[in-house]
């Protein structure tokens, strides 16, 4: 990335008047990535139709009518993701916006606010990909879903965000970028679809993360809480350590994506951009772990 020094203390593309009668709104569940995209292009001076960003994007609904392996399913990947994000938006404008994601997940080692202003000063449009579930919200309950925002300017106060229009701290907002791959779902939403009869082989072709988060295990936990707690309510202890979620793979990565006009100076610089490093710490757990998994797999091949 090019020299920062220098930079204003407050770059915006729209001013927040603008922003309120310029965005695009969320017209349902599971449309952010449809609306966030809609809102890239009118930053870049582009337009596009709601119904052909929503199916650019390849939005995905959840299924809420489905037997709990299939909703389980229909939630991993309900909305869209930064890759669709990406391959949308250049559907829609024939190639003339390009995207390119930066991982922010495991923590990296950079300053995010110096980072955005340089994109954004350069007038890059940056679309912030965030698992909300990290942060509770001020009643203490934890969000449903992830979220995909545009940034539209760094001022003192904050981060200027779009869908709901709002100016986040920077602290807050680092939480949500730095996530692993995973959703909660509410414990009432998998006892309200729960069956003793239900048939999980749809998760077999789904990859390993569901067998390596113990899916099925966290499932069947839930159910046997429920049951003490009907037989033996009134006797129960320290209710507050009852299972609120179960977690599931998500297909989403947490990070930004930066968006820009095919030759600008922008995409020009998108394309000589490097990603960042881990933190220190970050990055020897990682060589550690990385150690330990070749370790494993030659003692297996060995015995």
């Amino acid at each position: 990335m090019a020299s920062v020094e220098g930079l204003p203390d407050r770059v915006l593309l729209w001013s927040d008047n603008e922003a309120k009668e310029k965005q695009a709104q969320q017209v349902g569940n599971s449309t952010c990535g449809a609306t966030a995209a809609l809102n890239v292009l009118k930053l870049l001076g582009k337009t596009a139709e709601l119904n052909a960003a929503i199916e650019a994007v390849n939005t995905n609904l959840r299924d809420l009518e489905a037997p709990l392996p299939q909703y389980l399913l229909s939630r991993s990947v309900a909305g869209t993701t930064h890759h669709y994000l990406i391959d949308g938006l250049h559907k829609l404008t024939d190639g003339e916006v390009i995207g390119r994601f930066f991982h922010m997940y495991p923590e990296r080692d950079f300053d995010l606010l110096k980072w955005l202003k340089f994109w954004l000063h350069n007038k890059a449009v940056p679309l912030a990909t965030l698992n909300c579930q990290k942060v509770p919200l001020r009643n203490g309950v934890i969000p449903d879903a992830w979220h995909h925002q545009v940034i539209y300017g760094v001022t003192e106060n904050g981060i200027h965000l779009l869908n709901p229009q709002e100016i986040c701290p920077v602290g807050v907002l680092t939480k949500k970028l730095c996530s692993e791959s995973v959703l909660l779902i509410r414990h009432q939403d998998v006892l309200q679809r729960w069956s003793d009869t239900d048939d999980y082989s749809c998760w077999n072709s789904k990859g390993a993360r569901w067998n390596e988060l113990d899916v099925r295990g966290q499932i069947a936990h839930l159910i046997k809480e429920q049951t003490l707690l009907l037989l033996h309510g009134s006797k129960i202890k320290h209710r507050e350590l009852l299972t609120t979620h179960i977690t599931i793979p998500a297909a989403y990565e947490s990070g930004i994506t930066l968006f820009a006009l095919k030759g600008s100076e922008a995409h020009k610089a998108l394309e000589d951009a490097n990603e960042f490093p881990l933190l220190k710490h970050v990055y020897k757990e990682h060589q550690n772990m990385n150690a330990q998994t070749t370790c494993q797999k030659t003692l297996t091949i060995n015995v």
